[in-house]
C-alpha cells in the first residue's frame, strides 16, 4: 500500500515547528515501510495550510491533502481536527532529523 507522508520543513534539512504556516514541505511516498519517492514541495503563501484553513474555501484543494500522515514539530488541536476532516494523522514530534523519522 502507497502511503503519502509529509514533513514540515522549511529549509528542506530539519523538522519545522509549525506545520500551518510552513511553506516547505518534504514529500515521500512510502510502499510496504520502503520510500518509494522523496519529493521537495514548495508552496506560496496562499497554499500553506494556515490560509487554506481560514479561507474555508476547501472546493479549491491543497496539494498536502493528498498525504495520509504529516509530521511536525508543532500543531494545535484545532488543526488536526482539521486536517483530520481530510483523513489525515498529524503527529507532533521532537525530532529535528526528517531522515531519521522517516526510517523508523
Amino acid at each position: 500500500m502507497k502511503t503519502i507522508v509529509a514533513v514540515a520543513s522549511q529549509n528542506f534539512k530539519t523538522i519545522f515547528n509549525h506545520v500551518g504556516k510552513c511553506k516547505k514541505k518534504l514529500i515521500n511516498a512510502t510502499e510496504n515501510n520502503d520510500i518509494a519517492s522523496k519529493q521537495k514541495l514548495s508552496l506560496t503563501k496562499e497554499e500553506t495550510l494556515h490560509d487554506f484553513f481560514q479561507n474555508e474555501n476547501h472546493q479549491l484543494g491543497n496539494i498536502l491533502l493528498e498525504s495520509v500522515i504529516m509530521l511536525t514539530r508543532g500543531i494545535g488541536n484545532g488543526a488536526i481536527q482539521k486536517l483530520a476532516k481530510f483523513n489525515i494523522i498529524c503527529y507532533k514530534i521532537e525530532e529535528t532529523n526528517p531522515d531519521i523519522v522517516l526510517e523508523n
